[in-house]
């Protein structure tokens, strides 16, 4: 069952709560399932369904063919103002809500949710391979993938280039509105892009010192042009699966990373603790500090050792004995998960 207008006001948290006290495996309840782009997916649950076996049901109804969804899909959990949750696939998602009475009353309410992504990604796996073999854009392997990748860049995860904005921009404006290139549409296209600014272009932040206005008008222009170019092709499928393709090399170190917020130190002693959001992926680690503009990029072939010490400290030493601390988190053991996974220099003690 699917749709944003299904609430139910008996799907209380103390209702779900009183449901797992008394042991009724009979209750169930359609819990929300958001996608990167907001779209909604209600799922029915008891207090037996697993992440797993919601992550089934999911690519189910997006005809998804995924044996193993949660090798490659994950349920997080999110809270207001807090680094997204990896839900591990045996969690009983009823019995994480539970704990959202302290939060909100309601499983619609919007303070905690559980949203849908990709937790790991290598070129050619199954769900790469089914966007690529999509023969329309409402494949939803496709989708799901063209979503994942713009969001991350609008969110600034994905790093592009000044001059590849405009076409970035152009093209999700262009799949809002299903190419639309009515006369009536395109005499406003202008302030449609204004008033959706924010939605369509990534925010430059602090360091780059923000955009200036003169700036913004002449990217505006530039969207207009792109825009223009992109309904000259009738050819939607094309359009999309070009747009992956570019876009995957634009920002191939960090794509298909998961992303944290860490402390981390390049000091043996640790005298020197900076904040910064690391990367993880295939091909090794990519970390945006605060305090520097230019990402500091590990291969695993560089890395010598990974190691994570008993005070969860997460140790990487590479190159000509450099080292990156990662600082004490409650994130190192779900980043040197994925250490480890890709990476086979990387111990588990």
């Amino acid at each position: 069952m699917r749709g944003a207008a299904l609430r139910n006001e008996q799907w209380t948290i103390e209702n779900i709560n009183q449901a797992l006290i008394n042991d009724d495996h009979l209750y169930e309840v359609k819990i929300p399932i958001r996608l990167l782009d907001g779209q909604v997916d209600r799922v029915n649950c008891s207090s037996r369904t697993t992440m797993a076996d919601v992550l089934r049901e999911i690519v189910n109804i997006h005809r998804i063919n995924l044996t193993t969804p949660e090798d490659v899909l994950a349920i997080y959990e999110c809270h207001n103002g807090l680094e997204p949750r990896l839900c591990k696939k045996d969690e009983f998602i009823l019995g994480v809500v539970v704990r959202w009475e302290a939060k909100q009353d309601h499983i619609d309410d919007d303070d905690v949710t559980f949203i849908l992504k990709r937790w790991k990604y290598e070129p050619n796996d199954p769900l790469d391979i089914l966007a690529e073999n999509a023969n329309s854009t409402m494949d939803n392997a496709l989708r799901l993938t063209y979503v994942d990748l713009t969001e991350h860049i609008l969110k600034d995860d994905y790093k592009i280039q000044t001059k590849d904005l405009p076409r970035f921009a152009a093209t999700k404006l262009f799949f809002e509105n299903d190419g639309n290139k009515n006369k009536k549409f395109l005499k406003t296209i202008k302030k449609k892009i204004k008033d959706n600014f924010k939605k369509l272009v990534p925010d430059p932040g602090n360091k780059q010192n923000g955009r200036t206005k003169k700036e913004a008008k002449l990217l505006v222009q530039d969207i207009i042009k792109a825009y223009n170019k992109l309904i000259e092709k009738d050819d939607q499928l094309h359009i999309m699966k070009e747009f992956i393709y570019d876009y995957k090399k634009l920002c191939s170190n960090e794509y298909g990373s998961a992303f944290f917020n860490v402390k981390y130190s390049f000091s043996k002693t640790v005298t020197v603790i900076s904040n910064g959001r690391l990367g993880i992926n295939w091909k090794g680690t990519t970390l945006n500090g605060n305090d520097t503009d230019v990402a500091v990029v590990i291969s695993y072939a560089s890395i010598n050792s990974i190691t994570m010490e008993t005070n969860k400290t997460i140790i990487i030493r590479y190159a000509d004995n450099k080292i990156l601390q990662i600082i004490t988190d409650s994130k190192n053991a779900e980043m040197h998960q994925l250490l480890v996974q890709y990476q086979p220099n990387a111990s588990n003690t």
